[in-house]
């Protein structure tokens, strides 16, 4: 599935027409899927810097038993958007995860929003090496998680 216009792929007005147009799309589609359940929505995004940040309105049903964001959730944001980068940055098709690591550093709280940001330090043909963190609006510095990933582009061209 292409979700951006080709139009889309070489400016920075373009990755802000592609990301908001595929974020309200999941989150509009109704479907039942888990990314539209954690219905991420872009808060900016920078071409030049290869960076993107999304803000995810966290629910109770996103808790562990501790009252904190489920590790798996946390891990689960990270990659979505780590994902949506690197799919952006391929032109658009599919991107499977190929692997991932993640560090709990800090628990994460519930019932308000948490932010990732996402960036590319490498984009190869067949490979893409993104690295994404977790935090808080009243502490941007503070690294709640963080995630490094491989993605598999295909040999799709840019």
């Amino acid at each position: 599935m292409i979700w951006m216009d080709k139009a889309d792929l070489n400016s920075q007005a373009g990755m802000e027409h592609a990301m908001e147009g595929y974020f309200s799309s999941l989150a509009d589609g109704g479907d039942g899927t888990f990314n539209g359940m954690v219905a991420a929505m872009p808060e900016r995004c920078d071409y030049a810097e290869r960076t993107l940040t999304l803000r995810v309105d966290t629910q109770t049903w996103m808790e562990n038993p501790n009252a904190v964001l489920h590790g798996g959730v946390a891990a689960a944001i990270l990659d979505i958007a780590m994902g949506a980068l690197c799919r952006y940055f391929s032109g658009g098709g599919m991107t499977p995860t190929v692997s991932m690591s993640v560090n709990y550093l800090h628990p994460v709280p519930v019932g308000g929003p948490v932010y990732v940001t996402a960036r590319l330090p490498m984009h190869g043909r067949t490979l893409c090496h993104a690295a994404g963190r977790i935090w808080t609006g009243d502490a941007p510095d503070r690294t709640l998680c963080s995630a490094t990933a491989v993605y598999h582009t295909g040999h799709q061209e840019r």
